[in-house]
């Protein structure tokens, strides 16, 4: 075999070789693709369940629930607990969306109603949101950020916005 031949076999080989790594480089994209989006939908499905478990609470203050009326609210310390729980939950979904891990727009097109529900109620409102403020900021910010603010909440201050997200990595604007 000459030098002519050995070169272009091996021209051909390593040729075949870069091909094949493409294919397979492009086989690993799409497989990391969609099992992205399979995670995704099993976070999804997954959030779903969590808030499941707070339906009694949401079903008190959704309309025509024991608490739909803006005067009323919970009684028992159960009842306080399992609210303080639910709005919990909420905040920690503020958390995420900061942090870029979940859509704003499912998540509003999703939760926002629920959120609306309880803003609507004056326990919320005065025991939470005002005599309690500083404790449920991250609720209020989520509040902001999905356009259910109650009007007579004030928006979280830049100074309470940069005590509660640090990094200024903020995807809410705040009115100083």
């Amino acid at each position: 075999m000459s030098d002519h031949d050995i070169a272009l076999w091996t021209f051909i080989i390593t040729t075949v070789g870069v091909v094949v790594g493409l294919a397979a480089l492009f086989a690993a994209w799409l497989t990391i693709r969609d099992n992205a989006k399979t995670a995704k939908a099993q976070f999804w499905i997954m959030l779903r369940g969590v808030f499941a478990w707070y339906d009694d609470i949401h079903a008190n203050f959704r309309p025509g629930g024991k608490w739909s009326d803006p005067n009323t609210g919970p009684e028992t310390a159960l009842d306080m607990g399992r609210t303080e729980l639910y709005m919990g939950l909420f905040e920690y979904c503020d958390t995420l969306l900061e942090q870029g891990l979940i859509d704003e727009h499912t998540f509003a097109r999703s939760y926002k109603y629920r959120l609306q529900n309880l803003v609507s109620n004056q326990w919320v409102i005065v025991e939470k949101l005002r005599e309690r403020r500083e404790g449920w900021r991250a609720f209020i910010n989520l509040c902001c950020r999905l356009h259910a603010q109650p009007p007579d909440v004030p928006e979280l201050t830049v100074g309470e916005r940069s005590e509660l997200y640090s990094k200024g990595n903020s995807r809410t604007a705040v009115r100083s």
